[in-house]
């Protein structure tokens, strides 16, 4: 009788090939996992039903924004008045004070009862011009 022998690797090759042999490699069988493009109907499947039962939850109604509050318009700033010493020259000390407010100037005449007028008197008398003009 003439029998062959092999080796014993080449058998359990041969074995295992014999095994395997409905299978491929890289693919799952039939029933395991799905396929990544099942995977990806199913989700798909899931986001629509997911989409028909929110109609039914958001049916209340979003909050109104509220309205912005009216803003009154600023009062344009108040104009100050400030006195400064600005002599003329004239020979006449009762209008060497020159009071400003930004926009108007004058030229008041202090102290006229006053017969000769130094610069802290004049000035004392421009500080209370100043504060009756920006009271009222």
């Amino acid at each position: 009788m003439n029998v062959q022998s092999c080796p014993w690797p080449a058998a359990v090759a041969l074995a295992l090939a014999v095994t395997l042999s409905g299978c491929t490699i890289g693919e799952p069988a039939s029933g395991d996992t799905p396929s990544k493009a099942e995977r990806k109907k199913d989700r798909k499947k899931k986001a629509v039903a997911k989409r028909q039962k929110a109609p039914a939850k958001a049916t209340k109604k979003a909050p109104a924004p509220k309205p912005k509050p009216a803003q009154k318009p600023k009062p344009a700033p108040r104009q100050v008045w400030v006195c400064s010493w600005s002599p003329t020259f004239d020979d006449d000390w009762h209008n060497d004070v020159l009071c400003e407010n930004g926009i108007a100037s004058e030229r008041p005449r202090l102290r006229e009862w006053d017969d000769f007028v130094e610069r802290w008197e004049i000035m004392e008398s421009a500080q209370e011009y100043a504060r009756q003009r920006n009271a009222g």
